[in-house]
């Protein structure tokens, strides 16, 4: 492995990166390893990211990584958000493929106006813990789900259609789009909004819950063990969340 590369918006300390201790409790002692943070969308922005190392001098091999552990970040006290999470992790590892194959590329996008719809308030250098301006609570997870909605079910289909469109593809040629397990009504209004139906996506939000940057992975490694992607599949996968950050990979398997 030549570069660890984690997505993540739950690490386990502030700071240093959870990519290193990663890297530490693999025994990976020669190579970089940093994190990412776009939330839910992290895992496509990490993608994207570890194939522009792929090929070039030192980097033969990037290890891929989103990680999620909402469980501790949450409000148990606040069902409107803690009954919608799970956590977990996927990985990938990217080298080099035969022209044509692999992350053909990818569309990537920020609004930053919306940071405040998904957040988590305290714990950083703006509100410190404790500090005078933090109130018991805020050190948790916080959501306005109605901009979500919102947000999303717009985001969904346009970065769909923007990686689509920045690699010279058309909706009728991907067999399968996996997006972020966020809710199943934001996928079915996703889809319909692209026009395609259910048959074309993938989801096991009711095994998992939302899962975050690691709800990708994890879909895409079932959707693999269940015989939905197989050689030659033209892929999507796309996601969304709290930055306001949204994005989408377009792979050729």
């Amino acid at each position: 492995i030549d570069l660890i590369i984690l997505a993540t918006s739950s690490p386990d300390v502030p700071m240093s990166s959870t990519a290193g201790i990663v890297q530490n409790k693999l025994g990976c002692t020669d190579c970089g390893a940093f994190d990412i943070n776009a939330v839910c969308a992290g895992w496509v922005h990490a993608l994207d990211v570890g194939s522009r190392f792929v090929g070039t001098v030192g980097y033969e091999n990037v290890l891929v990584i989103g990680s999620e552990i909402y469980s501790r970040i949450l409000n148990w006290e606040d069902r409107s958000t803690c009954v919608l999470f799970g956590d977990g992790a996927g990985a990938v590892i990217l080298s080099e493929v035969p022209e044509g194959k692999g992350i053909i590329g990818s569309w990537l996008m920020s609004d930053g106006s919306g940071a405040g719809v998904i957040e988590i308030p305290a714990g950083g250098v703006r509100v410190p813990i404790p500090s005078e301006n933090f109130e018991e609570g805020m050190q948790y997870f916080h959501m306005d789900g109605r901009a979500v909605w919102t947000f999303a079910i717009e985001a969904f289909p346009q970065a769909v259609l923007g990686v689509l469109e920045r690699c010279g593809k058309k909706i009728e040629e991907v067999d399968l789009i996996i997006p972020h397990q966020a809710n199943i009504n934001i996928v079915k209004a996703g889809m319909e909004n692209l026009g395609l139906p259910m048959s074309k996506t993938f989801t096991n939000l009711h095994k998992y819950g939302n899962t975050a940057g690691a709800s990708v992975p994890i879909a895409m490694h079932e959707a693999m063990e269940e015989g939905k992607i197989a050689e030659g599949s033209l892929v999507v996968t796309v996601a969304f969340g709290g930055g306001l950050a949204w994005g989408a990979n377009l792979i050729q398997f």
